[in-house]
């Protein structure tokens, strides 16, 4: 896990996260992006064009002041079709909206195959 500080969203995603990215796209591994990025996704800005490549669920400011709003806390994903419900809540402990999501996540289902002529012997 990388716990990374920056204003700069671009520099992180190109520099930190991208061979993960790939990766993970190579593999089609879903990827998802969740937490307070500092940087306003809201407006259009250089540090929001690399995040333009995945669906951003966050759709609602999320830090909300007296003369502001801004979006700043998101959940950004490649695999939306895993994602049943998303949103925002408030929350007394913090100046920000808690995001959240539901995933759609199935087990993988257990297979059992059965030899009744196999010789065990010798294992």
């Amino acid at each position: 896990m990388h716990i990374l500080q920056t204003t700069r969203v671009s520099v992180v995603l190109e520099t930190n996260l991208k061979p993960s990215f790939v990766q993970a796209l190579l593999l089609s591994k879903p990827i998802f992006i969740l937490g307070d990025l500092n940087c306003n996704v809201m407006k259009d800005c250089p540090e929001n064009t690399a995040l333009r490549t995945f669906n951003q669920l966050t759709i609602t400011p999320t830090r909300i002041t007296d003369t502001s709003e801004s979006l700043i806390d998101v959940i950004i994903t490649s695999a939306s079709h895993l994602v049943n419900e998303s949103g925002v809540m408030d929350t007394i402990i913090s100046d920000h909206l808690l995001v959240y999501a539901v995933l759609n996540m199935k087990l993988p289902i257990a297979t059992t195959s059965i030899y009744p002529n196999a010789k065990l012997q010798g294992l």
